[in-house]
């Protein structure tokens, strides 16, 4: 069994913690991309992204993935080092958006 270690730039939490205080007033949670790199057993998130999403009229989020393509490639350009590591969100349900979020990202 290998052990995994886990860095987390300072910025990501900032981040997050801001793009959360910035939702619009009828949104419950946020959702963004992280971004670093997998050395072995060492992973290291550096950069991340806020994702615009609106939620349908059944209360499913719907995220703008064309955006999130964008800037993924417009960060790859910037910083080649650096990979998708996952994305995060906030919220307290683990619910069948967040599945969908999941192999979206799987992808």
């Amino acid at each position: 069994m290998k052990n995994l270690s886990c860095n987390i730039h300072p910025t990501i939490v900032s981040n997050i913690l801001d793009h959360f205080l910035r939702r619009p007033e009828d949104q419950s949670t946020v959702i963004g991309t992280l971004l670093g790199s997998v050395d072995g057993t060492k992973v290291d998130i550096q950069t991340s992204f806020s994702c615009p999403l609106s939620l349908s009229q059944d209360g499913r989020i719907v995220t703008d993935t064309e955006f999130t393509e964008r800037m993924l490639k417009f960060h790859r350009k910037v910083n080649p080092k650096e990979g998708l590591i996952g994305f995060y969100k906030t919220g307290s349900a683990l619910d069948e958006s967040t599945l969908n979020l999941y192999q979206y990202y799987l992808q």
